[in-house]
């Protein structure tokens, strides 16, 4: 009998290692949701500052040597000043700056190719206003996705747990012997969670040391 225990806590622990696998590749993806969607707005937000900033220096200069001072005042920002802007606040001077070029390149293109500026580049920053707004749109899509995740990992949670209690009753099995003794006081103390921060949360739930030779 103790030999049947044996085997059948040596494929519970293998079981056991898998849903630990599963459950740790859960939380990593639910963690990347989010911190990837991050770094994307980051990226995005720093390439229209930038850019911003680039066009409406030179657009700037073009209605300054044109005499359209008001004009040069709506577009041209230090690069601290776009810096400070938030989400929707950067779009709509973006924006303004974008119909601007528009308008400028339509009457006179020419003249703007002399200060480095074409349609190229009223196309570019047409894309980078449209990235940036698709990304400020994106984290309510990855709420949602990460609630799903979060859902599924109950099962995860269900599954160690059912595990781990039929191994605590196995691991009774093995106290007929010194070496099965031994591992049993090592499991039972790896079963202690002490939770040093009296969370609300329930802990993952530990998972001790797969098992030798108890038997």
């Amino acid at each position: 009998m103790e030999k049947q225990s044996s085997c059948h806590f040596h494929h519970q622990s293998h079981s056991l290692a898998r849903c630990h696998r599963g459950l740790r590749d859960h939380l990593r993806c639910s963690g990347k949701i989010i911190t990837g969607h991050a770094a994307d707005k980051d990226r995005e937000e720093t390439e229209l500052e930038d850019l911003s900033h680039e066009i409406g220096r030179a657009l700037a200069d073009y209605y300054n040597d044109a005499e359209q001072e008001q004009n040069a005042h709506s577009v041209e920002f230090s690069i601290s000043s776009w810096r400070r802007l938030r989400d929707e606040q950067l779009l709509n001077r973006s924006r303004i700056l974008a119909a601007k070029l528009t308008q400028a390149l339509t009457a006179d293109a020419a003249t703007l190719a002399t200060y480095g500026l074409d349609q190229a580049d009223a196309d570019k920053l047409a894309q980078a206003i449209d990235d940036y707004a698709a990304d400020i749109a994106t984290p309510s899509n990855a709420i949602a996705e990460r609630k799903a995740l979060t859902a599924s990992l109950r099962g995860n949670y269900k599954s160690i747990s059912n595990l781990l209690g039929s191994m605590d009753k196995l691991i009774l099995r093995f106290r007929s012997q010194t070496q099965g003794r031994e591992f049993a006081a090592q499991w039972q103390a790896a079963r202690v969670i002490r939770d040093r921060s009296q969370a609300a949360q329930s802990p993952t739930p530990a998972v001790p040391p797969a098992p030798g030779n108890p038997a």
